[in-house]
């Protein structure tokens, strides 16, 4: 994940996770669901989804003092790997400290390396 501070992108340090089977097995459209739920907690709205042949896009508008936020999603995705990118755009810190982050990109990837190891 990237942050912008000032004029430069500042880079966030990288983050490795293990799915649980459950959350392995789950479909891109429950993924897309999940998405969804999600951005409607933060008062963000789907107001563009498109999902299918490997490729998906979404963009979402978030309610929020002063000017609205946007955030574009786009990636492509297969059964044993995906790619996603973000781009936020005026988001205001949930946490209210009245702060905006006037551009953030965020980029996920994800493969299948084998089973978790507790």
């Amino acid at each position: 994940m990237l942050f912008r501070s000032g004029q430069h992108w500042k880079a966030l340090p990288e983050r490795r996770d293990c799915l649980s089977p459950a959350q392995a097995q789950r479909s891109i459209e429950e993924q897309i669901q999940l998405m969804v739920a999600q951005a409607t907690q933060m008062g963000c709205k789907a107001v563009e989804m498109k999902a299918g042949g490997g490729t998906a896009r979404a963009r979402f508008l978030c309610e929020q003092p002063g000017k609205p936020g946007q955030v574009d999603v786009e990636g492509t995705y297969a059964a044993d790997r995906y790619t996603m990118t973000m781009v936020g755009l005026n988001l205001a810190d949930r946490n209210g400290s009245g702060v905006v982050i006037p551009r953030i990109l965020m980029k996920h990837e994800g493969h299948h390396v084998g089973a978790c190891v507790s």
